[in-house]
């Protein structure tokens, strides 16, 4: 999970990278203007399908990679794939 708090945004730390990546990428969705502004042509942040997509997308990659080779189950995410 990442949430702003103050005047940074902080990402809770889960012991599975792909679920850490998730939570990376939401961070960058928070506080990366740019980025937002890159990608949907608005500078605030407010819920996008482009936003779910990416960090969905990075999740999903992540865990397959981590199942195939060490075999992390998770049954919802299988779900997803």
């Amino acid at each position: 999970m990442a949430r702003p708090e103050g005047d940074a945004y902080v990402v809770y730390f889960v012991e599975t990278t792909y679920w850490w990546l998730y939570g990376m990428c939401r961070a960058v969705w928070l506080a990366e203007e740019g980025h937002r502004v890159e990608l949907t042509g608005k500078p605030d942040h407010q819920w996008t399908s482009t936003e779910e997509l990416e960090c969905t997308f990075i999740l999903l990659m992540r865990y397959r990679t981590e199942r195939d080779k060490e075999g992390a189950r998770e049954p919802q995410l299988d779900f997803l794939l």
